[in-house]
Order: structure tokens, then C-alpha cells, then sequence
């Protein structure tokens, strides 16, 4: 039979340890839910301010359509004029010339 002073089992000892291991240390520090949106991702985000303020960005530009085949549709009154081909693309990145292609 347990006495109100008896000693902590086993059990509750190694719970306790495995929560304290478990816990992430930022849950323990002074501010533990921080604004921060950076909490858990690299500190070196360029979307990101350091103190985790999100910044105006642009992703690096990744020409994905250069060298593959293009099907593009195209309006009625274009015809098949060879001056409207577009089984290419052409457009290599160039800042200040932006191109949006929808697909």
C-alpha cells in the first residue's frame, strides 16, 4: 500500500526524463511563442528579416520551359502565320525584361 510519503515510482521518474528530453528548448526559454515564423526553419531565409519580420522577395529565376517543347494555344485570327511559332521560347532571364508565362 502507498503512504502519502512514499518515494516516486519508477514509472513517473522515467516519464519525467523522456518529457524533458522530448521538450523543445524553445517552449523553455523567456519567450517561449515567439512571433517569430523562423522558429523551426534555417536562420538564413532571404524572405525573412532576421528578427523573423517577412520581407518582400523574389525566388531565383529558373528558366523551366528552355530546351523543352512548347504546346501553346493560340486565338483563331493568328492563323498559322510563322511568325506566331511557338514550339520555342526564347525568353532567357533577363531583369529588365519580365516575362509572366501562365501554364
Amino acid at each position: 500500500m502507498l503512504s502519502a510519503h512514499s518515494p516516486p515510482s519508477l514509472l513517473l521518474l522515467f516519464l519525467l526524463l523522456l518529457f524533458s528530453v522530448l521538450l523543445p528548448p524553445s517552449l523553455l526559454s523567456p519567450t517561449p511563442l515567439s512571433h517569430s515564423p523562423l522558429r523551426w526553419t534555417s536562420p538564413h531565409d532571404p524572405c525573412y528579416h532576421l528578427d523573423g519580420r517577412p520581407r518582400h522577395c523574389l525566388s531565383e529565376f529558373i528558366n523551366a520551359a528552355y530546351g523543352v517543347p512548347v504546346v501553346a494555344s493560340h486565338p483563331s485570327w493568328a492563323g498559322s502565320s510563322p511568325e506566331r511559332n511557338v514550339s520555342s521560347l526564347t525568353d532567357l532571364h533577363n531583369p529588365h525584361n519580365l516575362t509572366c508565362l501562365a501554364g
